[in-house]
């Protein structure tokens, strides 16, 4: 060894230790966030919530010269301590960069209306869902937007899994915004099936995502779905029920087989037509319904948990509007993720029915475990002598047992988060509560 020598490996060894430093990735913080897609004209507006996420994603409108044009900031959106303003092209192709100008004045606008009304919107969100092979002509589309937004906003785009196999230009992409979002549900080539989350191999897709080096996050599942599956010549056909309920099923009078569970923990329920209840069913059909568990959601956590420094935490699709029945609300959702999660119990409304000469009451239940795998029965007690009940809905049963009691037996899988029960009559007024269960 040369007399140079330990100042050589002294040299060598802060040139390593630099080296490290230098690559070392910073962990960026986690956030929770959710979609929140905006509802039509006249839609109900976002379900309350106690919690308040770190990020929503708000839909504003189409990318297209009429949906830039009009859209609006949301009067009614969830609370958040941040946003994006999400814009959906309806068409799967790279959007024309004659849009550009305008989607830049849109989104100016759409911030002052924003901070209006003392909301912070940090950034926007393209959601194109761009064939694999027209990567390249989206990330130069997204390069021109983000010199044109020229750092008044994150640019953030969501991202199809096909996108990330071998071969593609989707390094190209991320390069071209400040984050990613790349969506594990609804993932099938072939369209929606029998089950919408999919189950995350983070040790699969970890080296693929940290090696972008852009900052992402996870986006998941926590919404369900009711299909009308078809035979036909090629296969079979499915075909959504957007405003289908599963009450609407069980007052059918359809009885599902044996629930079944996805790969990634949710519910799936099926059930043979014989006698269609509905126009758009036909003997033969079958109906599936995806329903989103707290063990699906713990799943997407604990997998998502697992990616690595430039996972910026977790997205929710999606924020659901007061009446919808097949997502998870974000309360649900940060109960199943709890320690020790457990449903609340139900509860039992009465409401004068403003009834004359007679008294009478009209009955609501709280439902706690919405999604339970067994009927529920209830026996509801009366303070005062009860002449009669009238039942609101076919599906949930509801009879006189005694002078002061009411017998309640609640279908599986309601899916409602309050159900009117009927209206019960006597000759003076009186309070109405839960006994317990019915033996």
């Amino acid at each position: 060894m040369t007399k140079n020598a330990p100042a050589l490996l002294l040299t060598l060894a802060v040139a390593l230790l630099g080296a490290a430093c230098r690559t070392r990735v910073v962990p960026e913080p986690w956030q929770v966030g959710y979609w929140y897609w905006r509802p039509a004209a006249g839609g109900a507006a976002p379900l309350p919530a106690a919690v308040t996420p770190d990020v929503v994603y708000v839909q504003v409108g189409t990318l297209s010269a009429a949906g830039l044009e009009t859209a609006r900031w949301p009067s009614a959106v969830p609370p958040a301590r941040g946003y994006f303003a999400t814009w959906r092209a309806d068409e799967a192709r790279v959007p024309d960069v004659g849009l550009l100008p305008a989607l830049a004045r849109a989104q100016a606008r759409l911030v002052a209306e924003a901070a209006a009304a003392g909301q912070r919107v940090d950034g926007l969100q393209l959601d194109v869902d761009c064939p694999t092979g027209s990567l390249p002509a989206y990330a130069d589309f997204l390069g021109r937007l983000r010199r044109a937004l020229d750092g008044r906003a994150l640019l953030s785009v969501t991202a199809l899994l096909d996108w990330f196999r071998p071969g593609t230009s989707v390094a190209r992409l991320a390069a071209s915004v400040d984050e990613y979002v790349p969506q594990f549900y609804d993932a099938r080539p072939e369209g929606p099936g029998r089950a919408i989350a999919e189950a995350i191999d983070a040790e699969r897709w970890r080296p693929v995502l940290e090696g972008l080096g852009t900052r992402y996050r996870i986006g998941v599942s926590a919404f369900g779905r009711i299909q009308r599956v078809r035979a036909d010549g090629r296969g079979e056909r499915r075909d959504g029920f957007r405003d289908l309920r599963l009450l609407d099923l069980w007052a059918g009078g359809l009885r599902p087989a044996p629930a079944a569970t996805s790969p990634s923990a949710e519910t799936v329920l099926s059930w043979e037509v014989e006698r269609p209840p509905l126009s758009a069913l036909e003997p033969g059909d079958r109906v599936e319904a995806v329903v989103p568990t707290a063990a699906s959601v713990r799943a997407a956590q604990e997998a998502a948990r697992r990616f690595g420094p430039r996972c910026a935490g977790i997205v929710y699709f999606r924020w659901p509007a007061r009446d919808e029945t097949l997502a998870l609300g974000p309360d649900e959702v940060a109960a199943a993720l709890s320690a020790a999660p457990a449903p609340g119990a139900p509860r039992l409304d009465a409401h004068d029915g403003g009834c004359a000469p007679r008294a009478c009451a009209d009955l609501t239940l709280r439902i706690g475990d919405r999604f339970a795998a067994r009927p529920a029965r209830l026996l509801l007690s009366a303070s005062e002598d009860v002449e009669y009940v009238m039942a609101a809905q076919p599906a949930i049963g509801l009879r006189q047992t005694g002078a002061r009691t009411l017998a309640l037996t609640l279908p599986a899988y309601v899916g409602e988060r309050e159900v009117l029960l009927g209206r019960a009559f006597s000759r003076r007024a009186g309070r109405y509560a839960i006994a317990g269960e019915e033996r």
